[in-house]
C-alpha cells in the first residue's frame, strides 16, 4: 500500500524473517533464513526477551577461529549453563556480539 510507506505503523509483523550466519567450513560462510509467527508472545519461553539485531560483528577470537577451522572438538562455550556439553563442529551458527533493541519479553521478564 503506497499510501503507508515510509511510515511507522508502531505495530508488529505477524511474521519475522530473521537471517543467521552459518559457518560451514573453513573460511566458508553463508546466510540461512528463518521465518517465525510472532503475532503473540507465545513463541517466547517465559524467561526469554526476543531482540531486533540492530547490528552485529564477528569477533576476533572464538568467530575467527571458527572461520579459519582453527578449533578442535572443543566445547562451544563452557561459560553458558546448557551449552558446555555442546561441540564444536560444522555447520555451526554462532554469535554473540551485538546491538539490538529489545522488541518482546517472556512472561517472566
Amino acid at each position: 500500500d503506497k499510501s503507508t510507506q515510509g511510515v511507522s505503523t508502531n505495530q508488529r509483523p505477524d511474521t519475522v524473517v530473521a537471517q543467521e550466519i552459518q559457518f560451514v567450513s573453513p573460511y566458508n560462510v553463508t546466510t540461512t533464513t528463518n521465518i517465525w509467527n510472532v503475532s503473540n508472545s507465545r513463541h517466547l519461553a517465559p524467561d526469554q526477551v526476543e531482540i531486533e539485531t540492530l547490528c552485529s560483528l564477528i569477533s576476533s577470537g572464538t568467530e575467527l577461529k571458527i572461520f579459519k577451522g582453527s578449533f578442535e572438538s572443543a566445547a562451544l562455550d563452557v561459560n553458558i549453563k546448557g551449552m558446555a556439553e555442546e561441540k564444536m563442529q560444522y555447520p555451526l551458527a554462532y554469535g554473540y556480539s551485538l546491538v539490538g533493541r529489545v522488541v518482546a519479553c517472556g512472561v517472566n521478564v
